[in-house]
């Protein structure tokens, strides 16, 4: 077992590109994206209704190490303080295969 850091980030689906972007310019290459999350927040329920994706979110899940964390922290801030969203950031153990 080796420890990681575990980064689960709720955005809206039209900043999906622009996310990635941020994770690939901090080194990042390896991550799960789930489409059409459902929710409730700051802008109230986004329940994936409507033409556009203006409605719908995405979920990613990123595990990556504590000096890959350290790169990504600062732009992943300043992209959730502009567009919104939600990020959390845990601890956890990766089983080697």
């Amino acid at each position: 077992m080796k420890p990681y850091k575990k980064i689960e980030v709720v955005i809206n689906a039209l900043e999906k590109e622009h996310f990635v972007k941020i994770l690939e310019k901090s080194g990042i290459r390896k991550f799960t994206m789930i489409s059409e999350v459902t929710g409730r927040g700051d802008r109230g329920w986004q329940d994936g209704e409507g033409l556009t994706d203006s409605f719908k979110n995405v979920y990613f899940l990123v595990a990556c190490s504590a000096e890959e964390l350290d790169k990504l922290t600062e732009p992943m801030r300043l992209f959730i303080k502009k567009v919104g969203g939600v990020c959390m950031v845990s601890d956890v153990m990766w089983l080697k295969h």
